[in-house]
């Protein structure tokens, strides 16, 4: 819609509640890749924790994604992935696991300097392929430490197919850790009785990846003004306290807890207050490591290179990007 000419703005970053939000965090100032440009003004959020039992696992042998692959090595199948790209029955078209497509990509944040450098809308040929060669090949190397490894490596399938399926995993202690977007997803099956009362989430220091939901207006929109003042009140600081109540949305709110409104105005004393369970990480941890989305023609190209670089390697056949 921007590039085509049909959204409104820039109008977000011009309202009074604008000073809420930091629209050159990452998570705010990208849309999937897109800049935002203060065309969008954030809603509700959802940022990957990764989910462990502390009983089996210490919090610090997992904080960042470099000791998360050696512990991964250092504990042989307590860990898999949803499979990012998989054929389906009529062995032609192909899906992905959005979770474990997640996964991947924070593997390829750790591989790369830079990641805001691969925010544009189409795929830097040269510069993917500095780096995919190095990405793909840690992740072929993590694969014999994986859950089922052997089925992985003799029958070039064996992945779990969902999220679900990793859960399951998780649930009977056949793996220690597993991910989600939902920042409380833990807590969530606690309470139902699924996990143990030692689950916990943590948010990797090298950061983990969120989502924006963003409102827009279009620029055909008949009532343009009242729209701003709606999109005013939905970056208000009562708006999002009301958002983030367990009994209403429960939403994960992307502010700046560093403003001068939630500082010296007392709500991030408020959202402190919010009844937060043992199992999911403070707003402050998520707001701190909190990394983008990449655009989705790089996301795409990901998954797909993931079935040649990954479950279907053949050195004899793959393309030099697979390392």
């Amino acid at each position: 819609m921007k590039s085509g000419g049909y959204a409104y703005g820039p109008w977000a970053t011009k309202v009074p509640n604008a000073v809420n939000y930091d629209f050159q965090s990452d998570a705010i100032k990208y849309d999937f890749g897109t800049t935002t440009n203060g065309y969008e003004m954030p809603y509700n959020g959802a940022q990957v924790v990764f989910i462990y039992d502390s009983a089996k696992v210490n919090a610090s042998a997992i904080s960042d994604m470099d000791s998360f692959l050696a512990w991964v090595k250092a504990n042989p199948s307590q860990f898999t992935y949803a499979t990012p790209r998989f054929m389906d029955d009529s062995g032609s078209d192909f899906d992905n696991d959005y979770t474990g497509s997640v996964f991947i990509r924070h593997v390829f944040y750790n591989t790369v300097p830079d990641y805001t450098k691969f925010m544009g809308t189409s795929v830097n040929e040269a510069l993917y392929d500095q780096y995919a060669p190095t990405f793909y090949k840690t992740l072929r190397d993590l694969q014999p430490y994986l859950y089922n490894a052997s089925s992985l490596a003799a029958e070039r399938k064996g992945y779990p197919t969902s999220q679900g399926e990793v859960d399951d995993l998780f649930t009977s202690g056949k793996i220690s850790v597993t991910l989600s977007y939902d920042i409380g997803h833990a807590a969530y099956m606690i309470e139902a009785g699924q996990w143990p009362s030692t689950t916990r989430s943590i948010v990797l220091t090298s950061g983990t990846i969120a989502n924006t939901n963003f409102v827009l207006i279009p620029a055909n929109a008949k009532n343009k003004l009242s729209a701003v003042v709606a999109g005013n009140y939905i970056a208000s600081a009562q708006a999002m306290f009301s958002r983030a109540q367990p009994e209403v949305i429960g939403a994960l709110q992307v502010y700046d807890p560093t403003c001068t409104n939630f500082v010296s105005g007392g709500w991030n004393d408020a959202f402190a207050y919010i009844d937060q369970p043992a199992a999911t990480p403070s707003t402050s941890e998520l707001s701190k490591y909190r990394m983008s989305e990449l655009s989705s023609a790089y996301i795409n190209r990901i998954q797909n290179d993931w079935y040649t670089c990954v479950l279907t390697y053949d050195a004899a056949t793959v393309p030099s990007y697979c390392g």
